[in-house]
């Protein structure tokens, strides 16, 4: 009788056991709500295209064209709430566009400077894998400065904050 009663303890913690496995692999997915902020910036003598160093400011403009490398992403996410200004040293030319790239490729994450020096896109958001690079180009009519700020925002499903 008492091998059974041992038996059926031990059975009911093994149930229990596989229960709580179970339940522990079914879980809801972490997200981060709290956006990591990128920055970046440089300043041209030229107009073109120019590749906006991210986490910096303050330097020239060195490279132009697409950017073929940027800043790795660690998780899956969305970036989002591009914004643009000046620097201490100028404003950001009129009509100059700032474009958002993932793995060298455009995304819809953009803005065009306006009179004030500034531009914004709060309406679009880019998904972000593991592993993708972020950059960002400046396409400037002439002699200015482009600061832009990004929020990225990670999580265990990539769908971000």
């Amino acid at each position: 009788m008492r091998s059974k009663y041992i038996a059926g303890i031990l059975l009911a913690a093994c149930f229990g056991a596989v229960l709580a496995a179970a339940h522990g692999g079914i879980r809801e997915p972490t997200v981060y709500n709290n956006p990591a902020i990128i920055v970046g910036g440089c300043y041209t003598y030229q107009s073109g295209m120019w590749v906006v160093p991210l986490g910096g400011n303050g330097s020239p403009c060195t490279s132009t064209g697409v950017p073929l490398h940027g800043v790795p992403m660690p998780n899956a996410g969305r970036v989002r709430t591009l914004r643009v200004t000046g620097n201490d040293i100028s404003d950001a030319p009129e009509g100059s566009v700032i474009t958002v790239y993932v793995n060298g490729n455009p995304t819809a994450l953009s803005c065009t400077v306006g009179a004030t020096g500034k531009c914004q896109d709060l309406g679009h958001s880019v998904g972000v894998r593991a592993g993708d690079e972020l950059g960002a180009t400046a396409t400037v009519p002439g002699y200015g400065s482009v600061t832009l700020s990004l929020e990225v925002c990670l999580s265990d499903a990539g769908n971000g904050c």
